[in-house]
């Protein structure tokens, strides 16, 4: 007999009320207001009962209720919950690109409301009624099986299934985000200490994971050469102020359903979802694996890293540097390549499919591991010049971008960052200039009918991709306009004296257009790859090439080849895979 109160009913409630406060001891003016307003009110709450049986005056029927959405909100730990007992905040999986669930529930009302006059005087009938009804709905509650059980999403207050796109791992999330997921700045900061020295937090800080198996993939890879590595030698590489804190249990729980979300898809069969359940699932074998690593004469070592989600594979490039006591990265922002610029190998395999953030940072986090147990020269750059097109890729490569520089993320400066593009549109510098990176363009000629024999792909003439260009470093800060234009010299294609002429005029107009730019020529010789024709230049015909860009004014240097032994050096990086084994293509 449940109903809504009616506008008579609250004007009784509001009299009664006004009364009480009447008589609650208070100053006498404001008892005496109160006063008057109640009798005026319930002189008129008497005129409407009157008046509303007789028909005099009706009210209509108040409108049904509507049925309340409740929406995750914010995600932070609730005061006084523990560690795991966390909330998603619905804003922020949108923002870095998963969907905010949401659950529609009825809430039962606040206070039961009157009963009419007519609901007293059949009040047996209304009993009865009431009491068949709810026998009725108990005999249908347990015919009908219970609903399953939803998987828990990190930190959510409803238990709800997570759509696709994956949301983001650890890789991926700043150490503000991930701390609003473990429930504290100081754990989103331990497990950073661990991801920037290629170590897995999750496996690191749970005690049941076998310590041997925290670097297993690097000894699998080069057969047992190094010994198996210890929490208490790994703790060494950690910083002083984190070898003594923990993560806690329901913090390493929350990190295993970041993980699981970051690593579930669709396409997922039940036997790898049963698996995932049932083991640890980190970095290394979540998102990538290390399958392969080769090391050249000149200590230049290529990784291949083997992605989870389809079996593909990338490779990444550490390049040491004795004068300078570091390394640099070369890592990869898609399998394969369809710009087919007719010098590179990678060009040849054609476009797979793009690398997500996660799985572009996988690279820099297996390079950090493989320094760390082999005793390479610790990185300390990274360049976007590996497999594939950055441009192509843009959003996951800016994302990686800002990981790498982010200073409790990977801890780059931004100026050892380096994008570089082919330029398959005007529009590709400005995507790629939002990435606090510097930006390289490979040019490998400025004249239209060369450059297009070189890159087949290329619809803008040289003109209409130096406005784009320009107006991206325009809106640049000036920390982050110098620039490089590369090009990969062959000999008697690009390498002759009026090719070199022409590239210095087509540089210094670009630098009178960008007050602050400092621009610079990197020239590349040939890595051979089985070409029919081309042949890797002369270093006298690369010294002239070189000297004739300088005496105009235009900054030149010559990239030493590294790791070509290993075809680990420019313009040889490519797998073997092929593209019938690709199931979904981005």
């Amino acid at each position: 007999d449940r109903r809504p109160v009616t506008a008579p009913e609250h004007a009784v409630l509001y009299a009664v009320t006004m009364i009480g406060i009447a008589h609650r001891p208070t100053t006498p003016r404001r008892s005496a207001a109160a006063a008057a307003a109640a009798s005026t009110t319930m002189i008129a709450a008497l005129l409407l009962l009157v008046a509303a049986p007789s028909g005099v005056l009706s009210f209509p029927p108040p409108p049904p209720p509507k049925p309340m959405t409740t929406t995750t909100s914010t995600a932070r730990r609730p005061r006084g919950g523990a560690p795991g007992a966390v909330v998603v905040d619905g804003d922020a999986l949108r923002r870095r690109g998963g969907t905010a669930p949401t659950k529609t529930t009825t809430p039962p009302p606040l206070v039961r409301p009157l009963r009419s006059s007519a609901a007293s005087s059949n009040e047996g009938d209304a009993a009865a009624t009431s009491s068949s009804s709810a026998q009725q709905r108990q005999q249908q509650q347990q015919q009908e099986p219970p609903p399953p059980p939803l998987p828990i999403i990190p930190n959510s207050p409803i238990d709800v299934t997570p759509a696709p796109p994956r949301h983001p791992s650890p890789l991926s999330l700043t150490v503000d985000e991930l701390g609003e997921l473990l429930g504290g700045f100081g754990r989103a900061q331990s497990a950073w200490d661990c991801l920037r020295e290629g170590i897995d937090p999750l496996l690191y800080y749970d005690d049941a994971i076998d310590e041997s198996t925290l670097d297993a993939s690097v000894a699998e890879c080069v057969r047992g050469l190094i010994p198996p590595s210890t929490r208490g030698g790994l703790m060494e590489c950690l910083p002083p102020r984190r070898r003594t804190q923990g993560m806690g249990r329901g913090a390493l729980r929350v990190l295993g359903k970041v993980m699981e979300g970051a690593t579930s898809s669709s396409s997922s069969s039940e036997a790898e979802r049963t698996r995932k359940k049932e083991s640890t699932i980190g970095i290394e074998g979540g998102i990538a694996t290390l399958s392969h690593i080769r090391t050249s004469r000149d200590g230049t070592t290529k990784l291949l890293v083997k992605l989870a989600s389809d079996g593909l594979e990338v490779e990444t490039v550490i390049i040491p540097w004795d004068e300078r006591g570091s390394s640099t990265l070369c890592i990869s922002s898609q399998v394969g390549c369809r710009q087919g610029c007719t010098f590179c190998a990678t060009g040849r395999m054609g476009r797979l499919r793009s690398l997500t953030s996660d799985e572009i940072l996988s690279q820099v986090y297996f390079a950090r591991k493989v320094c760390r147990t082999l005793s390479v020269l610790p990185i300390d750059g990274v360049v976007f010049m590996g497999m594939g097109e950055p441009a192509d890729n843009s959003d996951a490569v800016v994302k990686a971008a800002e990981i790498l520089t982010e200073r409790m993320g990977f801890g780059l400066a931004r100026q050892r960052v380096t994008i570089s593009t082919v330029a398959p549109n005007p529009d590709a510098f400005r995507r790629l200039g939002r990435a606090p990176a510097a930006l390289a363009w490979s040019v490998h000629a400025s004249r239209d009918e060369l450059r297009k024999k070189l890159v087949p792909t290329t619809k803008y003439a040289m003109e209409e991709l130096a406005k784009g260009y320009v107006d991206a470093m325009l809106s640049r800060p000036k920390k982050l306009r110098t620039s490089m234009l590369e090009v990969a010299l062959i000999e008697r294609v690009n390498d002759d004296p009026e090719e070199a002429d022409h590239l210095a005029d087509f540089a210094l107009g670009m630098m009178e257009r960008v007050p602050d730019m400092k621009l610079m020529v990197n020239l590349i010789p040939f890595n051979d790859i089985g070409h029919a024709t081309y042949r890797k230049p002369s270093m006298e015909r690369v010294y002239a090439f070189q000297e004739r860009l300088t005496s105009k004014g235009v900054f030149c240097f010559i990239r030493t080849t590294r790791g070509d032994d290993e075809s680990a050096a420019c313009g040889q990086l490519a797998t073997k895979k092929n593209k019938k084994q690709v199931a979904v293509s981005t």
